[in-house]
C-alpha cells in the first residue's frame, strides 16, 4: 500500500489550548505534538478544527463531545448491563398485536441507546476504516490508546494491540500498518 502523506495543517500553541478548554480535555502528549506538527504517517487522522459550532474533528458526527472528560470505559465494564438490556428485548409472541409490538419493541431500542453512547465516552473517533472506525481514548486509565470500534459488525469494542500485548499509542498507531484487515490477529476479542 502507498504511504500516505498527512494533509493536516498544524495548529498554533494557543489554538490547541483553546480546544482543550472547549473540549474539556487534554490531549495526551503525542496527539498533541502531532496537532502542533503534523508529520507523514501511514494514517489520515480526522483534522481537529475549529468550525461554526466550535471545536470537533472534520467529518466525525459520531463523537460524543460531552463524554469526552468521562474516562474510557473498558468493554468487560458494561457486559451485565448488556445481558441485562438483551433479556428485556420485547418479543413479537408476547404481544396480541403486532403494532404493541412495536411500540414496545421502539422503546427498548430507544433505551438502548444511552447506555451505547457510554461506551465510546472519553474517545474521539479518528478514523473510519470500513466496517470498523478507529477509536482514540483521550481519557481515563486507557488515555492515548487505540481502539476498534467493530459494533457494526460484531457488537464489539477491542483494543488495537502490539504484538507483545500492549495497547497501540497514537505514535504506534499513527505509522502502523495501514489495512485494518492486518489488525485482526492484534484486535482480540475483550473478556
Amino acid at each position: 500500500m502507498k504511504r500516505r502523506t498527512n494533509a493536516s495543517t498544524a495548529l498554533t500553541e494557543a489554538e490547541v489550548q483553546e480546544a482543550e478548554r472547549a473540549l474539556g480535555i487534554t490531549f495526551p502528549a503525542a496527539y498533541r505534538a502531532h496537532l502542533l506538527r503534523p508529520a507523514p504517517g501511514r494514517r489520515r487522522p480526522r483534522a481537529l478544527r475549529r468550525g461554526p459550532d466550535g471545536w470537533g474533528w472534520e467529518g466525525d458526527g459520531a463523537t460524543n463531545h460531552a463524554l469526552l472528560a468521562t474516562p474510557f470505559p473498558h468493554p468487560a465494564s458494561y457486559l451485565a448491563e448488556d445481558e441485562a438490556l438483551a433479556a428485556r428485548e420485547p418479543r413479537q409472541a408476547d404481544y396480541a398485536d403486532l403494532g404493541a409490538f412495536q411500540d414496545a419493541w421502539r422503546a427498548w431500542d430507544d433505551a438502548c441507546e444511552e447506555p451505547e453512547e457510554r461506551k465510546t465516552a472519553g474517545a474521539v473517533y479518528l478514523q473510519d476504516d470500513n466496517p470498523f472506525t478507529t477509536l482514540y481514548v483521550v481519557t481515563g486509565p486507557y488515555r492515548d490508546t487505540m481502539w476498534l470500534d467493530r459494533r457494526a459488525i460484531s457488537d464489539d469494542i477491542v483494543p488495537i494491540a502490539h504484538p507483545d500485548g500492549r495497547f497501540l499509542t497514537f505514535a504506534e498507531w499513527y505509522d502502523w500498518p495501514a489495512d485494518p484487515a492486518s489488525w485482526a490477529a492484534f484486535a482480540p476479542a475483550v473478556s
